[in-house]
């Protein structure tokens, strides 16, 4: 279920908001009912939930306070936790836009297989039925070599994304189990129980799709009883004679 979270900021609850999928995937979340969350060590970055150049530059002004003896150790401890954070944080992303975007389809899906799920901040937050608390906010994008990177709560490095990243816009839904913050959590993913109905607007399918393929779509969404609305992308669009 969803939580609200003093750290994250969420969008306003009429945001548009995009998931890409493959098609197995797409097939996946109708037969689980669910988002499925990767966990964070999993995603393509290998800067996720990192600190930046920032951090360590800082610290010794930000910290100042703490015996000399003792700062190396506190810095070690500090500098092991994204990595242990990236272990056990289960993440779903979301591209916020009020139009498909063509980038989309080319990074995180496939234009002549893929699909896209249209939403908005509102219906995701309350069609996640699931039982664990799931908190979503957006991803500020920042460059590591100039930045601070808050380091606590520790989930908060995974809140920010090298500036190049920008144009994905995301939207970030979380988990994470901090009992296992010691030893990583052994699943590499976690499916999260949905409400399909509230969650799913529209189902757009890819730009370069044949007709068979999007006529597919719809007989799959229709055998799990689900009744979406399927179009192609409006990327697909002929333009007007001249």
């Amino acid at each position: 279920m969803y939580q609200d979270h003093p750290s994250f900021e969420p969008p306003s609850d009429d945001a548009g908001l995009w998931k890409y999928l493959d098609f197995p995937k797409f097939v996946s979340m109708l037969n689980e009912r669910s988002l499925y969350f990767a966990r964070a060590d999993r995603l393509v970055d290998p800067f996720e939930g990192a600190h930046s150049n920032m951090n360590k530059m800082l610290r010794p002004v930000l910290y100042k306070d703490v015996p000399e003896d003792q700062f190396e150790t506190m810095v070690a401890s500090l500098e092991a936790i994204p990595e242990k954070m990236r272990q056990v944080a289960m993440i779903s992303c979301w591209f916020s836009s009020t139009h498909e975007s063509s980038s989309m389809w080319n990074q995180y899906s496939d234009e002549n297989y893929g699909v896209a799920i249209k939403t908005d901040f509102k219906s995701l937050k309350t069609g996640l039925t699931c039982e664990d608390e799931i908190y979503i906010g957006r991803v500020n994008y920042v460059d590591y070599n100039t930045t601070f990177i808050p380091e606590n709560p520790i989930f908060l490095p995974l809140l920010h994304k090298r500036i190049y990243y920008a144009s994905e816009q995301e939207v970030r839904a979380m988990s994470a189990d901090l009992s296992k913050i010691m030893h990583g959590d052994d699943r590499l993913g976690v499916h999260q129980h949905v409400d399909l109905s509230i969650l799913v607007h529209e189902v757009v399918v890819a730009p370069s799709a044949e007709e068979w393929f999007v006529d597919l779509v719809r007989d799959v969404v229709a055998k799990y009883g689900l009744q979406m609305d399927v179009r192609k992308s409006s990327l697909s669009e002929i333009p007007n004679s001249i």
